[in-house]
């Protein structure tokens, strides 16, 4: 086994590790993905190969192992997958708002690697439960992911060749329905590319992505929400979100993409991170019948 690269990266007194990073993991069983309160470890692909990253919070400080020949690439990013390029709000301009979400203001939106590498996630979220998508992302990666670098048990994610050229049979072996696999297939041809456009803009990525074959608005910015951390992002065509936002601002449990819109407008430059407070709060609108009392929710 290969010598990891150690690094040790300072920590905010505040930082929020778990609440951070919770979501950069597609379920319990992902075969991909470690993650335990205070250490998580993630394997993925890189422009220069594959790196399993290590990260563990011990006393004020994140001590981090990185295995594989991309690791003195994956170093780079270590960073912002924690979330230190972020800067917390702790004032949203209305008090009982900031009384709601103290308890996990001091979170940072964490970033992923790269947007093209994080869009496969998203593409098997479209329109099915999140439970089902993360029961395929664990089918592909099983039966078609190489073995990660390093001592854990882990798999790499498809890979850009292997997103263009895996059969049919096997992308519907794994649950997927057929129409979405043009789309996968584009996007392991496009590869890097992907990346491009977002450096050069959001707008620039929006406009080129949604002319794939099933790329719609919700998969283009719910990719740029949950995985890169843009905070002003705002995900339409999602079945909860808007009873979230309504929810939890107006205490009304049934909303729509407007009225969301509508009660975000205030915080405009940080109306994603405010759901993602929401979701570190575990706040969502009741499934069915009245509103119901809740230390969390209320009238603001």
């Amino acid at each position: 086994m290969s010598i990891p690269l150690n690094i040790t990266v300072d920590l905010p007194d505040d930082f929020l590790f778990w609440d951070g990073l919770r979501f950069l993991r597609m379920g319990r069983l992902d075969p991909t993905v470690i993650l335990e309160k205070n250490r998580f470890v993630m394997a993925r692909w890189f422009t220069s190969g594959s790196a399993t990253v290590e990260m563990t919070e011990r006393n004020g400080k994140a001590h981090v192992r990185i295995w594989g020949p991309a690791a003195e690439e994956a170093r780079q990013h270590v960073p912002s997958i924690l979330g230190l390029h972020d800067s917390p709000v702790f004032d949203f301009g209305h008090s009982k708002l900031n009384r709601m979400l103290k308890p996990k203001m001091a979170l940072r939106l964490s970033r992923f690697p790269f947007l093209s590498t994080a869009l496969l996630s998203h593409v098997l979220q479209q329109q099915i439960a999140w439970r089902d998508a993360a029961k395929i992302w664990r089918c592909l990666a099983n039966r078609h992911g190489y073995a990660a670098d390093g001592p854990y048990p882990l798999k790499l994610p498809l890979q850009f060749q292997q997103m263009h050229t895996l059969s049919t049979h096997h992308y519907q072996s794994a649950g997927l329905i057929k129409n979405r696999i043009p789309l996968l297939r584009e996007i392991g041809r496009l590869a890097w590319r992907i990346d491009h456009w977002y450096s050069e803009s959001i707008e620039t990525y929006a406009s080129r992505i949604q002319k794939l074959p099933q790329m719609g608005p919700w998969t283009t910015y719910h990719a740029l929400a949950v995985s890169m951390g843009e905070p002003d992002v705002i995900v339409t065509g999602d079945y909860t979100l808007p009873h979230t936002v309504s929810w939890a601002l107006i205490g009304k449990a049934r909303s729509t993409d407007d009225e969301m819109k509508r009660l975000l407008e205030p915080f405009k430059g940080n109306r994603w991170r405010l759901v993602r407070l929401l979701w570190a709060l575990n706040i969502a609108a009741p499934r069915r019948g009245p509103r119901l009392s809740s230390s969390h929710t209320r009238r603001w």
